[in-house]
């Protein structure tokens, strides 16, 4: 059980499949009872971490060009409200946390190559530093 002390919720809603049938969903989310950041409330996904002291939210924002799939990495600190949003990540966010001060993705990327019949490929991990 999570006993660390947020400072404001997350509230998900809406929640659906990016396409008919994915793994991966969409979603909306607003943030209650934090009035520092306005955040548009559509084109999510259902997964974020927060920094070990609570100070620093990372949401994942879809980003579908050409229907290629992608995202970005959207910072909120939760002390002024200041937000950092990361250039576009290919691929399909699996999870995210924190480690120390970096952001640690777990995502998949299609590559067709090393892919089989019933066994897409591949699973891969990523490291992002917002505050270097």
């Amino acid at each position: 059980m999570d006993t660390i002390k947020r400072p404001f919720q997350i509230k998900v809603t809406n929640v659906d499949e990016i396409r008919m049938g994915s793994p991966y969903n969409r979603c909306d989310i607003e943030l209650v009872g934090f009035y520092k950041t306005k955040l548009s409330k559509e084109g999510w996904q259902d997964k974020y971490a927060w920094s070990d002291d609570s100070k620093k939210l990372v949401l994942i924002k879809w980003d579908f060009e050409n229907s290629k799939p992608g995202f970005h990495l959207f910072c909120i600190d939760a002390e002024t409200g200041q937000t950092k949003e990361s250039p576009r990540f290919f691929g399909l966010p699996n999870n995210i946390s924190f480690i120390a001060d970096k952001i640690k993705i777990n995502k998949f990327l299609y590559d067709k190559e090393k892919s089989k019949p019933g066994d897409l490929c591949c699973n891969l991990d990523e490291i992002f530093d917002f505050f270097k």
